[in-house]
């Protein structure tokens, strides 16, 4: 689906959440691609699916049981599970990235190490790549994962409260390299 097309389209290309009680009174419905996927909504909620990278897709809600009233806060509930799936998006992309520019570069590698010219085995190529990349693709349940997702939602924090975050976390890694708290590891 093109980024202006439908209510998905104009939450995508605005960034604002959008609740639509009937759909078949708003002219940004897109009922041609509703019937495509063989399912046409009676109501429907759309939120952007944001990160600091941008707008990455748009997350809908379709035929909401209560629409009387509870649109705010299924805006909200829904705008915070978005922001989950971002990053999650985001973090895919990245897997996938590096795994991509690992590749490449090993096959250059491998391309440029050869006399012969024999192209290198995919198969050996791919499982250095899997090794390669196995930590990012690692475990929710991982606590440096979890850390570093709520350190990143602290972007739009207040700078004075960044600081405070940063010298808890400083305070943590001292005791965790057994350093006094108050040298700085000048990372």
């Amino acid at each position: 689906m093109a980024s202006h097309e439908g209510v998905a389209g104009y939450v995508f290309s605005t960034g604002q959440p959008l609740a639509v009680a009937d759909v078949t009174v708003d002219p940004r419905f897109g009922r041609h691609v509703a019937e495509q996927t063989g399912y046409v909504p009676r109501s429907l909620l759309a939120v952007p699916l944001v990160d600091d990278g941008g707008t990455v897709g748009v997350l809908e809600v379709l035929d909401r049981r209560e629409t009387d009233g509870s649109g705010l806060r299924d805006i909200e509930l829904a705008t915070i599970l978005a922001a989950q799936a971002a990053v999650a998006i985001r973090a895919t992309r990245l897997e996938h990235d590096t795994a991509r520019l690992l590749r490449d570069v090993l096959g250059s590698l491998a391309r440029g190490d050869q006399a012969d010219g024999v192209a290198p085995d995919p198969a050996a190529l791919e499982e250095l790549v899997s090794r390669g990349t196995e930590e990012l693709g690692a475990s929710d349940d991982d606590p440096v994962w979890r850390l570093a997702d709520r350190l990143a939602r602290l972007r739009s924090a207040d700078p004075t409260q960044v600081e405070v975050v940063l010298d808890v976390v400083e305070a943590l890694i001292a005791r965790a390299e057994r350093r006094p708290p108050g040298a700085r590891s000048g990372r």
